[in-house]
């Protein structure tokens, strides 16, 4: 990961709350946080597979998981990340 072209989103820590198996699919949450001070990452856009949208006002993001999805995230203030498959 070239963190010169991605700063702002090397110091974004992203904890994965909960996956939960509905209907053979699993829903994956992941709550998007600023690591310098714990602030909620919020409006950030994501595409993941076909799915696309932005955290919400709880700085969380949900998507259905799909093994070989790269997810890519977005914000104004962080500039844009990439996360290969094994990284999701």
């Amino acid at each position: 990961m070239n963190c010169s072209y991605i700063k702002h989103w090397c110091g974004v820590t992203l904890f994965s709350l909960f996956t939960l198996l509905a209907f053979g699919q699993k829903t994956v949450t992941i709550q998007l946080l600023d690591s310098d001070d714990q602030a909620p990452i919020v409006a950030a856009l994501f595409i993941y597979d076909n799915q696309s949208g932005t955290s919400d006002e709880s700085d969380q993001i949900r998507f259905q998981y799909q093994e070989t999805a790269s997810l890519q995230l977005s914000h104004l203030n962080y500039g844009n990340w990439q996360l290969s498959p094994p990284q999701v």
